[in-house]
C-alpha cells in the first residue's frame, strides 16, 4: 500500500492588530470599519450585511519581506519578486548562538543552505509584544552573512526584529544580503515548531509596484507520511544513490555539464563527490580509491525514511530475517541524521536514511 501523505500547516507569523506597534519610529497600525455590518445594511435593502474595511499601517509591521528595492533604488521591488523566491521554498531552521556583543553564529554544513530559506532560531520572539521586544537585540555577524550569501541562500528570515545591529547605521547585513538578491523575513514565530529541514517555507508579500517591504504570512509546509499496516515506518523518497566510476572528473562534467548538477560536497580523502540533484544526491565514488562491486558499479542506494524508530525498525528487519548494521550519523541529501545500512536478497546495499538531527 502507498504511504499517505498529509500535509501539515505550521504558522510562523505574528497576527496584526488595531493599534499595534510597527518598527520603531513608525506609527501604528490602524484597522477600522468603512462601513461596518449594521451601517451597510441599508445598502442591500436590509437584505445583507457586510464590513467594509480600512488598513492603514507601515511596510515594516509584524512578519514583514524586505525586497532589495528597500535598500537599492534600482532593485527588484515586492511586484519583482518571482514566486519561486518567496513560496515554496526548501527551508532549514538553524538554531542559533548569540555572543556577548549579540552577533550571531551558526553551526551547520554550508551545504545545507544552497538554495534554501534559511531561518534563523534566536528565540528572540518570546519578546514578541513586550518593549523588551525592541531593546537591541541579536543580529547576523559578517561571517554568518558572507556564508549565507557565498553558500546560495535563496531567502534569509529571523525571529528576531532586525537582521543588522541597530547601532550600527551602515546596515551591513542588509546591504550585502539584499545586494546579493536574498530577500529577507523579519519577525518570525515559533521557529521551535517546523522541522530542522524536510519542509516548504513560504513568505508571499502583495504585489505591490514601487513597494519596498511588506507584512507576509509566513508558513511552513510539512508532509507527514502514514506508514502503511503493519511497519513501522514509511519511505519518503530517494535520499541518495552512490555510484562508483572509472573516472570521477569525467562522472563530474557528464553530471555537471550535461546533466546540470552541482557540486555540494567534497571528501579527498575518499574520492567522494557528492552532486545535488534536486532534492537529492547523487555520490560519486573514484573506483580507484575502492574497486566497483560486482557486478555493477552501484554501491548503495539510500532510502529516507520517517519516523526513525531504531528500536522499531531493528524488530521489523529481524521478523523479516534481515541483518541491520550499526546505526550511525551520517550525511545525506537533507543533513546530517541517523541511518542503518541492510542488505537486499541479491546483495545490494540499502541505506535506511533518517530525518536530520541538526
Amino acid at each position: 500500500m502507498t504511504p499517505i501523505a498529509v500535509t501539515r500547516f505550521v504558522e510562523l507569523s505574528h497576527a496584526i492588530r488595531d493599534g499595534m506597534k510597527a518598527y520603531p519610529g513608525l506609527p501604528a497600525a490602524r484597522i477600522e470599519a468603512i462601513l461596518d455590518h449594521a451601517a451597510s445594511r441599508a445598502h442591500y435593502q436590509g437584505q445583507a450585511a457586510f464590513y467594509l474595511g480600512r488598513v492603514e499601517m507601515p511596510g515594516n509591521i509584524g512578519t514583514y519581506i524586505d525586497s532589495p528595492f528597500h535598500r537599492y533604488p534600482d532593485r527588484a521591488d515586492l511586484s519583482q519578486l518571482p514566486l519561486d523566491a518567496v513560496a515554496g521554498l526548501p527551508g532549514v531552521v538553524l538554531d542559533a548562538t548569540v555572543g556577548a556583543d549579540r552577533a550571531i553564529t551558526v553551526d551547520g554544513a554550508d551545504a545545507m543552505l544552497a538554495g534554501r530559506a534559511v531561518l534563523i532560531r534566536t528565540g528572540w520572539d518570546r519578546y514578541w509584544g513586550d518593549d523588551a521586544y525592541w531593546r537591541p537585540g541579536p543580529f547576523l555577524s559578517n561571517d554568518l552573512v558572507t556564508r549565507l550569501i557565498e553558500a546560495g541562500a535563496r531567502l534569509v528570515g529571523v525571529d528576531c526584529w532586525n537582521v543588522d545591529d541597530t547601532d550600527d547605521p551602515a546596515r551591513p547585513a542588509h546591504t550585502r544580503l539584499l545586494g546579493a538578491g536574498i530577500p529577507i523575513v523579519e519577525h518570525l514565530c515559533n521557529l521551535g515548531a517546523p522541522p530542522a529541514s524536510g519542509f516548504r517555507f513560504s513568505a508571499v508579500p502583495l504585489k505591490l509596484v514601487g513597494g519596498a517591504s511588506f507584512p507576509v504570512r509566513a508558513y511552513a509546509e510539512i508532509d507527514d507520511l502514514a506508514a502503511p499496516e503493519g511497519l513501522p515506518f514509511a519511505v519518503a523518497g530517494l535520499d541518495h544513490v552512490v555510484l562508483r566510476v572509472a573516472d570521477l572528473a569525467r562522472a563530474i562534467a557528464f553530471y555537471g555539464a550535461v546533466l546540470g548538477c552541482r557540486e555540494e560536497r567534497r571528501i579527498d580523502s575518499i574520492g567522494l563527490v557528492q552532486l545535488r540533484a534536486g532534492r537529492t544526491l547523487i555520490d560519486l565514488i573514484d573506483a580507484a580509491d575502492a574497486p566497483p562491486p560486482s557486478p555493477g558499479n552501484m554501491d548503495h542506494v539510500a532510502l529516507s525514511v520517517t519516523p526513525f524508530d531504531e528500536a522499531a525498525i531493528r524488530a521489523h528487519l529481524a521478523a523479516h530475517g534481515v541483518t541491520a548494521g550499526e546505526t550511525a550519523r551520517r550525511y545525506g541529501a537533507e543533513g546530517f541524521g541517523p541511518s542503518i545500512y541492510i542488505a537486499d536478497p541479491d546483495g545490494n546495499s540499502v541505506e535506511l536514511k533518517g530525518p536530520v538531527d541538526e
